[in-house]
């Protein structure tokens, strides 16, 4: 993401100078690309801009582009995620008539909330695993509730920013690029833009409260791949009834057993339900928990999102 903001119904226009070149063993080409290989529907080594959740485009040298939706502009080479580069040369972009803005206020205007790069995340959750022999109960409490903080924020920059969130953590998995499509109709059918979920400590409080009172080796007994289709579906059931009648607004329960422990890659799980990923990106939606119980079973965690909706609202057809 550059530190440049688009304003709606202006021509961005470009220049682009000098020329670079993936490795030594490839031609040097300006921003248009190496016009013998292609991916993605661009050529290798193109600068690929994108406005917001627009359509991408090539940057080219006197190129204009009319900003349709207001939105922060993305610039990347358009190269496989893993494939290996020795990149020499440079590229020399001029941007005119967007408005100059510092990247912190940037994510404050579109809700997003920077949790770095997807290289990042896994090494944090590396160093994690090496520390976890040092660990005490209260700071596997602390880190539980971090762990918890960090699944509700992917969550909101999911819901607020699809684009975005999918370019950097998802986009990387080619197995994924279905996601892609999935997430550009759910924009399509949007009216306006989401807004992010608040976190609802009344829902924290009581899964808290439902998960301590049952007896735990019921749980480990339940909790496994045999009785894990038929266990996890009547518990969901239980606890948006207690959670409704306590709290008079319906509610939405979606629970996971996963060995997963990188939040964008728990967050996809609950992305590809069919049936839960409506309620996530349903306008009407107002708050959110979330509640990890980690190694319950066999190294995995049980893994709680509630979703509050307004009286009465249907969910929307995303799927």
């Amino acid at each position: 993401m550059m530190p440049i903001w688009c304003p709606k119904d202006v021509y961005l226009k470009f220049t682009v100078k000098g020329k670079w070149r993936i490795d030594k063993l490839s031609e040097y080409t300006d921003s248009r690309g190496l016009l013998s290989t292609h991916y993605g529907g661009y050529n290798y080594g193109a600068l690929i801009g994108k406005i917001g959740f627009g359509d991408s485009f090539v940057v080219a040298d006197k190129g204009t582009i009319l900003v349709k939706k207001e939105g922060p502009l993305f610039l990347r080479q358009n190269l496989p995620r893993k494939m290996k580069i020795a990149p020499e040369g440079k590229l020399e972009v001029e941007v005119y008539d967007g408005e100059f803005m510092e990247i912190k206020d940037i994510n404050n205007k579109i809700e997003w909330k920077e949790q770095g790069t997807i290289e990042q995340v896994l090494e944090d959750e590396n160093n994690n695993k090496n520390n976890n022999n040092k660990s005490n109960k209260n700071k596997n409490m602390k880190e539980n509730k971090e762990f918890e903080k960090k699944i509700r924020n992917h969550f909101n920059n999911l819901r607020t920013n699809m684009s975005l969130y999918y370019e950097k953590y998802i986009s990387f998995n080619p197995s994924l690029k279905t996601l892609k499509k999935i997430l550009d109709e759910i924009n399509k059918k949007l009216k306006s833009p989401l807004s992010s979920l608040t976190e609802n400590e009344n829902y924290n409080k009581f899964l808290d409260e439902y998960i301590n009172s049952l007896n735990p080796k019921e749980i480990m007994k339940n909790v496994n791949n045999s009785r894990l289709i038929d266990y996890l579906p009547k518990l969901e059931e239980n606890i948006e009834y207690y959670l409704s009648d306590q709290f008079g607004t319906p509610v939405k329960v979606k629970s996971i057993v996963t060995k997963k422990s990188i939040p964008n890659e728990i967050i996809i799980q609950y992305l590809l339900d069919k049936k839960y990923r409506p309620y996530i990106f349903n306008e009407k939606s107002q708050s959110l928990a979330v509640k990890a119980f980690k190694n319950i079973f066999n190294d995995s965690s049980l893994i709680f999102v509630a979703i509050s909706l307004q009286k009465d609202e249907e969910k929307k057809d995303f799927s």
